[in-house]
């Protein structure tokens, strides 16, 4: 399906201004070979928005919707939305919100107890549903954690060798786990 005229001016004219204001604008190929995915991505320094430029009738885009939720920038523009297109290009990044420490703590340990009980859906929901540097301080934590437990079956002192022993069996685990879905 290949875009309208007025959806093509529709792209040209957000594309060109977020140009002017330092942008780097990224496009789908094809165009709506999936309507799915954003219509742009637009990035500048550490900010990265995910747009989906619409013409017509004013509908949801659930896409969006979930790309907000889980931490991301993301907009659905219509000609109409002009003046809010060129404000939102104008700002700034938002600062990084800081992730709570108990709430990593309490979810990297509950992480590590479905895992230990072989609970994959509830790592999951407990994981997914976290804005992403949330879950890249649970990451962290998990990984930390397993690291002070092998010391501490130790001499309770994380060394050097902890580190590489560590990273020895998660390489041990990835390896298996490939050849188990290999087979």
């Amino acid at each position: 399906m290949r875009l309208q005229p007025a959806h093509h001016e529709w792209n040209s004219k957000v594309i060109t201004e977020a140009r002017k204001r330092g942008f780097t604008a990224f496009q789908q190929t094809h165009a709506n070979h999936r309507t799915a995915d954003p219509s742009l991505i637009l990035i500048r320094g550490p900010r990265i928005l995910h747009v989906w430029l619409r013409t017509g009738r004013r509908k949801a885009v659930p896409q969006a919707d979930a790309f907000t939720a889980a931490g991301r920038e993301a907009h659905v523009w219509y000609p109409a939305d002009w003046p809010f297109v060129v404000s939102t290009l104008l700002l700034s990044a938002p600062e990084p919100v800081e992730p709570d420490p108990d709430e990593v703590t309490n979810r990297a340990w509950a992480i590590v107890a479905a895992t230990a009980e072989e609970r994959p859906q509830d790592v999951h929901a407990l994981f997914s549903e976290l804005a992403w540097p949330t879950q890249l301080a649970v990451l962290y934590g998990v990984a930390t954690a397993l690291v002070r437990s092998v010391a501490d079956a130790g001499t309770g002192e994380i060394t050097a060798e902890h580190r590489v022993m560590v990273a020895d069996m998660a390489r041990r685990q990835l390896i298996q786990r490939a050849d188990r879905d290999d087979g």
